[in-house]
């Protein structure tokens, strides 16, 4: 017999729910150890690889306390003093960061809260420039337009980010070129023309100076060795603009100076349509009286000012087309005395060799030029004795006067040839100045009148 009992199928027990472990807290097994290294500037490979991933982390929110991401105010924090902690060991750990997704990372916390896009904005400033496979990461993952977000924010922003865009166009290598036409495309001139525009006043003063300083020189970094940006940046008025930030600096030496003529000289080098408009707009007018401030600085104090040579580089590069030296000769006269007299200041010096040099290319170039105006002008100083350089220049000139005017008929171009060589120590051959006075005798006596057309063959 069949035992039924024993052949009844028992009831199974319903399976107990297993409880799924909670992940665990970000701040319990990661900040712990991430914030006893925190004050340490020692970091292994192991240690970047972490803190990397704590970014990824924030940006992607893989963890139960970060579902809203970039959202969390948590998070926010977290990356911010992650970045901070990374930004010391960039340099010795820049391949690390890159290879493990740092880059990507930096770049998706741009478009976070203020305060951690500016943190993430100036570690790629620092980073990416430097790397040529960090600035091809920067570039495939639209590293520029997180940048240029920056400069919509506020005023701290805007300064990181125009310092961090400056950084990232500058250097003369191919990527660094592709980065700049990148920007263009992306409407950063514009951008950056905006930022120049705006009306900088109130209590922040400095932090306005340093806005204005890093845009000018973004501005200019755009440009250089790049004649498509130069051009366009012409044609959009960021020359204009330039020149107008110019005509509002007061001090020679100071960083907006500095900034403004450093980029002036990155937008007219080898461009004459951009040295034109310079001229057009009277921006050599404005080099010419920053140039003053500093020659009077010179006379004064026995130096030469800080910022002499960036303003001289760009009238050097100027004075080389003769388009400029009507502008410079006629308009700025009171200019070649600053240069006089900042030559003797900057001869023999290795410090302000450059000054010198400068300030001798130009003065040859306006002799060049404008010959018979310079030295007039020329003649009535005497600080050009100081060069030897110069003063073969010039007397080489005043020679050449002497022999053209041996073939003049009226006795005023002898006498000014003459006046000249004796102000600049060239002799002058008895037989010109006798020649002078018997054409000043004809003169008197009327016979040097010029001859009427009625006795000229029509021929």
């Amino acid at each position: 017999p069949v035992n039924v009992a024993s052949s009844a199928v028992h009831p199974v027990a319903p399976a107990q729910p297993v409880e799924k472990e909670k992940p665990r807290r970000f701040e319990e097994w990661q900040v712990k150890r991430y914030n006893e290294m925190f004050d340490s500037r020692s970091f292994s490979k192991e240690d970047v690889v972490f803190l990397v991933g704590i970014l990824k982390e924030c940006t992607l929110g893989a963890t139960y306390s970060l579902k809203r991401s970039l959202r969390s105010t948590k998070a926010q924090m977290i990356a911010s003093n992650v970045m901070r902690t990374l930004s010391k060991a960039y340099k010795e750990h820049c391949d690390t960061i890159h290879d493990y997704g740092g880059i990507e990372a930096f770049v998706a916390l741009t478009s976070s809260e203020p305060s951690t896009a500016m943190v993430a904005t100036c570690i790629l400033g620092q980073i990416v420039p430097y790397d040529y496979s960090c600035r091809q990461t920067f570039l495939a993952c639209s590293g520029l337009r997180g940048i240029l977000n920056q400069l919509t924010g506020s005023l701290e922003q805007v300064r990181i980010g125009a310092a961090a865009l400056g950084c990232m166009v500058q250097g003369a290598t191919d990527d660094a070129q592709v980065t700049r036409h990148f920007t263009r495309q992306l409407g950063g001139i514009e951008m950056i023309m905006e930022v120049l525009k705006r009306d900088y006043t109130g209590e922040d003063d400095e932090l306005s100076m340093n806005v204005i300083y890093n845009a000018v020189g973004a501005l200019g970094m755009i440009g250089a060795s790049n004649t498509m940006n130069q051009n366009y940046i012409r044609e959009v008025g960021g020359i204009a603009t330039l020149v107008d930030v110019l005509a509002h600096v007061k001090d020679g030496g100071s960083r907006i100076s500095k900034g403004v003529t450093t980029a002036l000289g990155n937008l007219i080098a080898r461009n004459i349509e951009n040295k034109a408009a310079v001229c057009a707009l009277d921006g050599h007018h404005h080099l010419f009286t920053l140039l003053m401030q500093s020659a009077e600085f010179a006379k004064e104090k026995g130096t030469i000012a800080n910022g002499t040579d960036e303003i001289l580089r760009v009238i050097t590069n100027l004075s080389t087309e003769a388009i400029m030296m009507d502008a410079i000769i006629d308009k700025d006269k009171d200019g070649i005395g600053g240069l006089l007299q900042m030559l003797p200041l900057s001869i023999n010096t290795t410090k302000h060799l450059s000054v010198h040099s400068a300030i001798v290319r130009i003065l040859s170039s306006c002799l060049q030029f404008k010959e018979s105006e310079v030295l007039a002008q020329l003649a009535q100083r005497c600080a050009w004795k100081a060069s030897d350089e110069l003063t073969n220049t010039i007397c080489a000139a005043s020679e050449r006067r002497l022999s053209d005017a041996e073939f003049e008929e009226y006795p005023h171009e002898i006498e000014e040839a003459i006046r000249l060589c004796d102000a600049f120590g060239v002799a002058v051959p008895d037989e010109v100045r006798a020649r002078l006075t018997t054409k000043r005798e004809l003169d008197n006596l009327g016979c040097l009148m010029p001859l009427p057309n009625e006795f000229k063959c029509p021929l």
